[in-house]
């Protein structure tokens, strides 16, 4: 809208705006004068408890499940470090195969970890009344101990 036809109060109102954005603007240069990290405030860290030392602890151990963290990553030592050496080894002096399949034979045995553990999840997710469900699905697909649904006789 041209100036001319503007009222009083729309320039003034415009003016008063100009102001608070000159204003707002000259704040938080003195802010950044001041406290340079209050540039970006989303990077900023501020403690406002001073006898705040640690995160609270959590109601969670691992000391029940080392079994089975150490049965993993055993499985994954052995995929990762062991398996491909010996291989490799084997076969470059043990057959007479081309230097080609020795090295794609070491590096396909590599996924072994993650097909046993493909298995290992079907297998609970086969097994009658378990409570397991597949990755990504919503809560209502586990199954539960729930009477079997009565068909309808059609006549």
């Amino acid at each position: 809208m041209p100036s001319f036809w503007r009222t009083k109060s729309q320039e003034e109102a415009q003016q008063q705006q100009k102001q608070e954005k000159a204003r707002k603007r000259e704040e938080a240069r003195r802010q950044a004068a001041e406290h340079p990290s209050a540039i970006y405030p989303a990077t900023q860290v501020l403690y406002t408890d001073p006898t705040f030392q640690r995160p609270p602890p959590l109601e969670y151990s691992l000391r029940p499940r080392w079994k089975s963290i150490l049965f993993f990553w055993g499985l994954v030592f052995v995929d990762v470090v062991c398996l491909p050496l010996v291989l490799y080894f084997a076969l470059w002096y043990g057959t007479s195969l081309s230097h080609n399949a020795v090295f794609s034979i070491s590096t396909g045995a590599l996924g072994s970890v993650s097909i046993f553990e493909y298995f290992w999840r079907f297998s609970k997710l086969w097994k009658k009344g378990s409570n397991c469900r597949v990755i990504g699905a919503r809560r209502y697909y586990v199954r539960r101990n729930r009477p079997p649904k009565l068909q309808r006789a059609t006549s």
